[in-house]
């Protein structure tokens, strides 16, 4: 599954972390320690979707992708 264009974007600028390393962690090529999976959890909750620290944790990187594309 692959993300719509700019869907990043937005969490970028809100959370300030670099944009490959983003796509890391959604990719799950990565994975955030728990501080950096509740930092994200706010930052989706802050433009509108809902990222839960368990899925950035342990999700898929489908499970990533489509509540990224779902609006909270």
């Amino acid at each position: 599954m692959k993300l719509p264009w700019g869907t990043l974007t937005p969490l970028v600028e809100k959370s300030g972390l670099p944009p490959q390393y983003l796509s890391d962690l959604v990719a799950t090529r990565k994975r955030p320690g728990r501080k950096r999976a509740k930092f994200l959890e706010e930052a989706t909750k802050e433009i509108g979707r809902e990222v839960p620290v368990l899925l950035w944790l342990y999700g898929s990187s489908v499970e990533i992708k489509s509540a990224l594309m779902n609006e909270g």
